[in-house]
């Protein structure tokens, strides 16, 4: 049928989960599919073009509530690169004592993802991470994804120049983890991102630290569904598994299938971090999980993962 679209192939082009999407069916009004006799949905180009807009904002930190306040209309009449009415970009935390150096190239670094200039924005990136140590490098890729950010929300750039930034701070922690992949540590952890958890630099920085302090690490990335955990895990048998999410509504919406997954493992110790756990955290202990509670030294959380 024409324009018409079963709710797995628009989970498969839009990158949220089936169960994802009924969720945000019965708690916000922005999807308007259509229901068969048979109880089925049959999603629209329109539904497909409010998701990607959906996704393209909570990638920039908004939450969904906050998404869904803006009403199905605005985010049909959304266009890339054209600041969008009611929306508010993820607010930036204050950037650190930066020497003028690192201001300096901070500045050129944004100019150089919003030209779309690769060879300058690599050449800037490899500078500032010879010169800062894994901490304040991940202080200084924060800072920086946050200004692209609100650029982008303003319509001075496109989404481009953010997957351009992503890939170039992805290229320099995975090469980082590859130098140190030689750690001989007895322990093994399992890093990943939750369903639906797109974002991978704090799941980066995280992995990277974790073999810094010699131990084991099996980085299975972004997005990883609960079926290929349970089968890495039971393969495996890790000492501890790591997961990453930075939306509240992704771990409300997949935590019940999250503790049957904790619960088939009790060799295994789970640990879930990121912003969206904020709030949530006797959630996450109820599932027999335990929360992520670090806010200072990412390297010293490491480090202590196992005391």
């Amino acid at each position: 049928m024409a324009g018409r679209y079963k709710i797995k192939t628009v989970a498969e082009r839009c990158g949220f989960s089936a169960t994802l999407l009924r969720a945000w069916e019965r708690r916000y009004d922005f999807l308007e599919p259509e229901r068969l006799a048979s109880g089925h949905r049959l999603y629209t180009d329109d539904d497909l073009k409010v998701l990607k807009v959906v996704k393209l904002l909570l990638d920039r930190g908004q939450s969904v509530g906050e998404v869904a306040a803006l009403g199905r209309d605005a985010l049909l009449r959304f266009e890339v690169g054209v600041p969008l009415s009611g929306y508010t970009p993820m607010k930036s935390q204050p950037e650190g004592e930066w020497s003028e150096r690192l201001l300096g190239l901070k500045e050129r670094l944004v100019r150089a993802v919003a030209a779309l200039d690769s060879r300058e924005a690599r050449l800037l990136v490899e500078s500032v991470a010879g010169e800062l140590d894994s901490e304040r490098l991940r202080f200084f890729a924060l800072d920086v994804s946050r200004e692209v950010g609100r650029l982008w929300a303003s319509g001075e750039l496109s989404v481009a120049s953010e997957h351009l930034l992503s890939s170039l701070w992805t290229e320099i922690l995975h090469r980082w983890m590859q130098d140190v992949q030689g750690a001989e540590g007895d322990r093994l952890v399992v890093c990943a991102g939750f369903p639906d958890e797109f974002h991978e630099l704090g799941l980066l920085f995280l992995s990277y630290e974790l073999r810094r302090a010699g131990h084991q690490v099996v980085y299975l990335g972004p997005a990883l569904p609960f079926e290929d955990l349970d089968a890495a895990v039971a393969r495996i048998r890790p000492h501890v598994v790591c997961l990453s999410v930075s939306r509240t509504a992704v771990l409300r919406v997949h935590l019940p299938r999250f503790a049957e997954s904790v619960s088939r493992q009790r060799a295994t110790t789970f640990v879930v971090g990121g912003s969206g756990v904020e709030g949530m955290e006797q959630e996450v202990i109820q599932s027999g999980a335990l929360p992520w509670v670090a806010s200072g030294s990412l390297r010293e959380a490491a480090e202590r993962l196992f005391t």
